[in-house]
Order: structure tokens, then sequence, then C-alpha cells
């Protein structure tokens, strides 16, 4: 409710709101993947475990702080700019929410043609030992491992994990842990039984630290984590870069998008693969043609990429960040392997012991965390990836042999 001059009536919300004594109405589930991502939304902000789509977002303790940070999250997640203060008040459900999404945004294909697009894709296909799951960086593409997986013996499968939130059609995940327990479910479908051998660069380093988690709760083995220069603090310079790209008020997205594109490319050749004082010369539409070009030049991003899909890394880049800044790991009962670079002294490799109940194995390799993975530090990082790997599959055998006698 507002009162004329705009504001909420906070007189008549809270006769709104229901005493403790009522009963609660019938839960009614969200029917469609709209109505899904919108109710994590929901209990993400408001701290509820259940909620139905009839539920009104004030009468659940909704007020007008996080009324604006609901409208952001759904305008950010869904690309839209629609919703207003306004119109939340007068459709505060989750089942009139969705329905004003697909009137305004024409998103009907959302709940009934989306995709079922595995996030598992196989960067290296030919062998016969057991895969390595390696998940994406902050921009959610895993285009930054090819070189790595090149520089791997082709004697087992690697799949890059990357993030189905780059499809135009499909929604972004609110947490890591919520990201993670989506990645399990489709490398349970490719391998169905562990020992697992998980991995991921920067960002991708917490999703896997967080899907070895989760596994093992399910009962499964860990055989290998392997962290690609990723620390549980603000100290990752990653975590620097995506703060100062968000508290930057800037309202061109061509510039922004140009920002993000900066740290999709991992070299430290970045002033020549984008001269701004050149670009500032070009339309909009101009730059973001100039930009896709550079990225594909620099095998960043596929070839046959256009500019609305490349628009999409935007949204993609900065929910990851929120879900970065939101993640609190706890402990595992495991180790971790870290593979931590030589030029980056900031970080500090314990800070990862008091979440291992092992002592952290750490591997220094060559270059800094951008040019980590690519020519011609990448051949450090493949060499001792793969005596971890090597080492990992000696657990793998012996649980096989285990299973074969009837031990496990």
């Amino acid at each position: 409710p507002l009162m004329p001059n705009g504001k909420v009536d906070r007189r008549t919300l809270a006769l709104k709101t229901p005493s403790k004594g009522l009963e609660r109405k019938t839960v009614v589930a969200p029917r469609t993947p709209l109505e899904k991502a919108l109710a994590a939304i929901w209990m993400d902000l408001l701290h509820i475990e259940q909620v139905s789509i009839t539920d009104n977002f004030f009468d659940l303790g909704g007020h007008s702080l996080l009324t604006v940070q609901l409208l952001t999250r759904i305008n950010q997640q869904f690309g839209s700019g629609q919703l207003s203060l306004t119109t939340l008040f007068h459709a505060p459900t989750i089942e009139q929410v969705a329905a004003l999404l697909r009137k305004e945004m024409s998103i009907e294909e959302f709940d009934t043609q989306a995709p079922n697009i595995s996030p598992c894709v196989l960067i290296q296909h030919v062998g016969e030992k057991s895969p390595f799951f390696c998940v994406h960086p902050i921009s959610g593409a895993i285009s930054c491992y090819s070189a790595l997986a090149s520089h791997l013996p082709h004697d087992r499968p690697f799949y890059g994990i990357q993030t189905p939130g780059l499809s135009i059609d499909q929604v972004l995940f609110g947490s890591i842990e919520e990201m993670a327990s989506s990645y399990i479910d489709e490398v349970l479908t490719i391998q169905p039984q562990g020992p697992y051998l998980l991995g991921g660069y920067s960002f991708g380093g917490l999703v896997a630290f967080e899907m070895a988690r989760q596994l093992q709760a399910q009962e499964h083995a860990i055989a290998l984590l392997a962290i690609l220069d990723t620390y549980p603090s603000q100290q990752d310079c990653a975590v620097e870069v995506k703060t100062n790209l968000l508290s930057t008020v800037q309202e061109d997205s061509t510039q922004r998008m140009m920002e993000i594109a900066e740290a999709m490319v991992h070299t430290r050749k970045k002033e020549v693969l984008f001269p701004y004082e050149e670009l500032r010369r070009l339309q909009p539409e101009e730059q973001l043609a100039y930009v896709l070009e550079q990225l594909i030049e620099a095998r960043v991003v596929p070839e046959d990429m256009d500019i609305s899909q490349l628009l999409r890394y935007r949204p993609v880049y900065e929910m990851h960040d929120i879900c970065l800044r939101k993640y609190r790991p706890k402990p595992y009962s495991g180790r971790i392997t870290l593979f931590h670079c030589e030029e980056r002294e900031a970080a500090d490799p314990s800070l990862w012991a008091p979440f291992s109940s092992e002592p952290v194995e750490v591997y220094s390799v060559s270059g800094d965390h951008q040019s980590m993975i690519v020519e011609p530090y990448v051949q450090s990082l493949a060499a001792q990836l793969q005596r971890c790997l090597d080492k990992a599959d000696g657990l793998v055998d012996h649980l096989a042999i285990s299973l074969q006698k009837g031990e496990v």
C-alpha cells in the first residue's frame, strides 16, 4: 500500500500482516521453471524454506528495502526493466509476477520450451580413465580450458562445466550452493559412481569445492579436488575486480561490457586488444562489434557468437559476483589440492586450512592469475595437474578393487 506521496503506507501494511495465530493457507508449489526461479529469489531474500506461489510478498515479511532488492534481482536475472515498486504492490505474489513477466517480456517459451542443455561439455573426448570435471570461471564460459586440456595426455575425458545462464532462455543461479547442486545432477548422469575428479579455476574453484562437499554428503568419494588459484577470502584479486566493477555507477552498458570482456581475456596485452582512445570514437554498436571481434580472435568466445549472445555475459557475470560475495564455505572432509601462481604473492594458501580436514596440498605454477591458463604458462599447470590426476587414479583403482571384493 502506498500513501499519496508515493511512500509505503506502513500503518496499512501492518494491518494487513496476519497474526501468528492464523493458519497458513494451502501451499501451491511452483509449476513452471519461471515460477521456480522466482520462488528461489523469494526464499533467499525472506530467509524461508518454503513459499507458495499465492503468498503475498509483504505478508511474508517483505519491507521497502527487501522490495528494492527483489526488483533488482528479478530485473537482473530475467533481463527485464519492466517491473517497478508500484507494479509489485499491485502484483505481490509469485504467480502474478510470473504472469507479468510472460506478458511484458514475451517469454512464454521459458515455461514450455526451455531446452535441457547440459552444462557438462566435452573438451577432450578420448580416454578410458575417470573423467575430469572442471567448473567455469566467473564469466560462465569454458573456452579458457582449451589450452589446458590440449596439454594433458589424452587418456581421460575432460569435461568443462559451463553455466546454462549463457543461453538466453535459461535462468541464473542465485547461489553457489544452488549452482553446485545443479551441476552435480549433470555429473551423476555422466558418472553415476565415484570417486570423482573435480576442479575449477578462480570462481570455479569455489563451485568445485561446494560440489565436493555436497557429493560427500551424498556418500560419494572424491579422488581429487583441484582448486586453480582460488581463495576463500576477499584477498582474491578476481573478487576485487568484480567488486570494483559493480560499485562503479555507469549508465553506459557498452562500457561495462568492455570491462567484462577485458576480464575474460587471459593475457597481459589487454591494452592492445581494447584501445579505449580509439573505441571512444566509435558508436556503441561499433564498439560492441569490435569487442566481439577481438574476443573471437583471442579464442575466448565461439566464432559464431553474435552481439546478443555477447551481451548475455553481463547478467551472468554480475550474478556470479553476487553469488561469490554471498558464499560462506563450510569445512570439507577431504584434501584440497591448490595450484598457486608463483607471481601472486598476496594470496596465502593457508587460507584454505580451516576448510580442509587434511593438510592443503600446494603446487606452484608459472604465471599470474590471468596468464596461468594460457600459453606458455599453462604448460606448467598441465604438468602439475597431470601428476595429481595420476596419483588420484590410484584411489580410483583401489576403490574399484574393493567394490569387486565386496569390501565397500
